[in-house]
């Protein structure tokens, strides 16, 4: 009877024991993918030419520059308060403002900035970009908080990525307020 007890807990610890293992490899798997996706985005950011002083991860790398008629000053207020000033196109998405938008709620999280990754990818990397940027943003809900961004005056929320700011009748200045949908 000893014997047959010994046996059942060691199983039922051995089966915790491999719940545990795959757990973790599930969130080193996630892990992984929440870096290679802000990777992605910040390169993103930096081929479309949106430049901000605020976080130096982001390097404009493209040799186009934003002509002084179409730029737009957006200025992201955090839930914490803190605001991210950057310049954007009157041509360029609202998906590159939730782009920022995700990179700086990221970034604000990690306490070391060896997560991020230099700006300049190699070929394979950068048709992996290309591709994340074809994706719906809404695949960022299994990786990441979800949050929206909204103008302070009129309230105004935009969910279509693609509208271009100009489109979505942004102009010269804009402020948005990032809001994390909590559980």
């Amino acid at each position: 009877e000893l014997l047959r007890m010994q046996n059942l807990e060691y199983e039922e610890s051995l089966r915790r024991d491999q719940e545990r293992l795959i757990e973790a490899t599930k969130e080193s798997e996630r892990s992984q993918m929440r870096a290679r996706t802000l990777q992605d985005t910040i390169h993103r950011l930096g081929r479309a030419g949106v430049h901000t002083a605020d976080l130096s991860i982001i390097e404009n790398n493209t040799a186009v520059e934003i002509m002084n008629e179409d730029k737009i000053q957006v200025r992201l207020m955090l839930p914490s308060g803190k605001r991210i000033q950057a310049t954007y196109s009157k041509n360029h998405s609202i998906g590159l403002v939730y782009d920022l938008a995700l990179v700086i709620l990221n970034y604000n999280q990690q306490e070391n900035q060896d997560n991020y990754v230099d700006a300049d990818v190699s070929t394979t990397e950068e048709e992996r970009c290309n591709q994340s940027e074809r994706r719906n943003h809404a695949e960022w809900k299994e990786l990441f908080d979800p949050f929206t961004i909204n103008t302070t005056f009129p309230p105004q929320s935009f969910e279509e990525m693609d509208l271009t700011l100009e489109q979505c009748g942004l102009q010269q200045s804009v402020m948005f307020m990032i809001v994390v949908e909590s559980d």
